[in-house]
């Protein structure tokens, strides 16, 4: 084993012709077309791992991709160099062929994310914490100024009517769908 490299069962890591560490998958684990047999229960649990994998590497390409976000309270700084993110890339690529060998060994179907869907079931799931913002759910943090329920309450209640109606705008019926 090269130096450096971790000990993981079932992969190999070795210095390549350039000098750097690379991880390799030993004979026994060559690709392979022969479909393997699975149950359901086992096709559900490996196809959610993998697609949120999938879904996870979708985000960092945006990352490297897409200017950083700036926002009034969440901004990204982009730090990784051009090298870096050649080397993120490759890495993601080969993680996708992986998946995508497993999707045809094991059977796995894709999903399909409906945008529109997935915009409203996230703005729906944070009417909750929207809520959570009014003073009467603060109070339990402690006694406040009467100016800050002043204040947070009409700004809570806006802030969850904006998102109730990105919500409604993402699950208005679109002519292709069927009533």
């Amino acid at each position: 084993m090269a130096p450096g490299c971790l000990s993981i069962r079932y992969w190999d890591c070795r210095d390549n012709d350039r000098g750097r560490q690379e991880t390799v998958l030993p004979s026994v684990m060559k690709r392979t077309s022969n479909p393997i047999s699975i149950s359901d229960n086992h096709r559900r649990a490996i196809g959610s791992t993998l697609r949120a994998l999938d879904e996870l590497l979708f985000l960092f390409e945006r990352w490297m991709r897409d200017p950083p976000a700036q926002g009034p309270l969440y901004r990204e700084k982009d730090t990784l160099t051009e090298g870096q993110k050649s080397e993120v890339r490759a890495e993601i690529k080969a993680l996708r062929s992986l998946i995508a060998e497993m999707r045809d060994v094991l059977g796995l179907e894709p999903r399909t994310e409906d945008l529109s869907g997935a915009i409203w079931s996230r703005s729906v799931a944070w009417w909750e914490a929207l809520v959570e913002l009014e003073s009467r759910h603060l109070r339990r943090y402690g006694d406040m100024p009467e100016s800050l329920a002043d204040y947070i309450d009409p700004r809570a209640r806006r802030m969850l009517e904006h998102l109730q109606s990105i919500a409604e705008k993402a699950r208005r019926w679109k002519p292709e769908q069927s009533v």
